[in-house]
């Protein structure tokens, strides 16, 4: 008799249809060394809120957000709402200190099963460059890549 019942996993879509379980977060002085925010569970919907004028850089490896794989988002627009699926990010201050509100959706995925997400792979359509892939478990940053 086995005791392991079964999880779900990152490609349940019924996870993602559900409204999301809420995780907050405010950091009063986000500077330009990364800071690492880890989810307990894969998230559903990230929501950021940059307060002041400067700008902040968000990614999923550290390589990323110190590099050029990041989104870059102003100070003083609001909220901006991403509907993605990770279970950790990387933020840091584009230049000086900003102040960064965080809201997140959580499914109840174990962030266990989620790859990690890593900037390696590489894919050129002619006028626009991705940065996107899953690497191996562990090493952010330097994986392996889709396809």
């Amino acid at each position: 008799m086995t005791f392991q019942y079964p999880r779900s996993g990152p490609n349940n879509v019924a996870e993602y249809q559900a409204s999301g379980l809420p995780w907050v977060s405010s950091s009063t002085n986000v500077s330009v060394t990364p800071w690492k925010v880890s989810f307990p569970y894969v998230t559903s919907k990230l929501s950021f809120l940059v307060t002041g004028s400067g700008a902040v850089r968000v990614g999923f490896s550290q390589n990323g957000v110190e590099g050029t794989n990041y989104l870059l988002l102003s100070g003083g627009t609001g909220w901006s709402t991403f509907e993605l699926r990770c279970k950790e990010i990387f933020v840091r201050a584009d230049s000086g200190a900003q102040n960064v509100s965080i809201a997140a959706g959580l499914t109840m995925i174990d962030e266990k099963v989620f790859p990690v997400l890593t900037g390696s792979a590489i894919y050129n359509t002619g006028s626009t460059t991705f940065h996107l892939g899953y690497g191996v478990s562990g090493s952010p940053g330097s994986g392996t890549g889709l396809g």
